[in-house]
């Protein structure tokens, strides 16, 4: 049974058990949704939308704890929740993701403060899914360090590109046309002055040394470069493998 607690428009949906929960619409390179390609969309049963407008801290918690405390995808996971293995044999509880239309990385330091009360409630699983691309002024060792210590266990950060040439073409530029949910193809993209190929391996590497078991994604776009380079690159970065995404036209 759904939480019935008013939540705002796009700050939790669901894929299966998961929980995500959607910071801000803004993005800092070719945002998550726009680079699965024209033909993709979010399943229409996760609630997934925009943000009307970008939640408090306060907020997020608030909703987080509701969910846990009154919807059957969360209550039903009972006391169990954390562990390794459910007594009864059911599926672990996946935990929280922070991912949305935008990135969340652009709020990060929202994403560890809230990171730290949900688990101190809740010690599930903490995920982040991102573009690697801070803001200019934030160094990514630092970032990197204070999501861990909020208890932000694992990220996915995508590439897409294995070449600086290519990462610019893809996720620099804006897409041909508008993808679904973005009112104009620029913004997809969003703000990327001074953002560059380097500086998202560097967070992949800055997230790995600070024990943050980081994945990298690479969508199959006709434009993207090998896949299989982008998973040789991402192990030399120390992520622990590659998710494959297909391209959707």
């Amino acid at each position: 049974m759904p939480t019935c607690a008013m939540v705002p428009t796009g700050v939790i949906y669901w894929l299966k058990n998961a929980l995500y929960v959607g910071l801000t619409n803004r993005t800092r390179g070719l945002s998550l949704v726009a680079s699965r390609g024209p033909g993709f969309a979010m399943p229409a049963a996760s609630g997934f939308a925009p943000l009307a407008a970008e939640p408090s801290v306060d907020d997020v918690v608030a909703a987080i704890y509701d969910a846990y405390d009154r919807d059957e995808r969360k209550k039903a996971l009972g006391q169990d929740v954390g562990r390794t293995q459910r007594a009864d044999g059911g599926a672990t509880d996946p935990g929280v993701v922070f991912a949305g239309l935008g990135d969340p990385l652009l709020r990060w330091r929202d994403v560890a403060a809230i990171a730290a009360r949900v688990y101190a409630r809740h010690p599930v699983p903490l995920r982040l899914n991102t573009n690697g691309l801070l803001p200019p002024s934030d160094d990514p060792a630092d970032v990197a360090a204070a999501l861990r210590a909020a208890h932000v266990s694992h990220a996915t950060v995508a590439l897409n590109a294995a070449d600086p040439a290519a990462y610019e073409a893809t996720m620099l530029a804006p897409p041909p046309s508008a993808p679904a949910y973005h009112a104009a193809a620029a913004d997809a993209v969003g703000d990327v002055a001074g953002a560059s190929f380097g500086d998202a391996c560097g967070f992949v590497a800055a997230l790995a040394e600070a024990d943050v078991e980081v994945t990298v994604s690479c969508v199959a776009a006709p434009v993207t470069a090998d896949v299989a380079a982008v998973r040789q690159l991402a192990l030399a970065l120390g992520a622990v493998g590659v998710k494959e995404r297909p391209f959707l036209e």
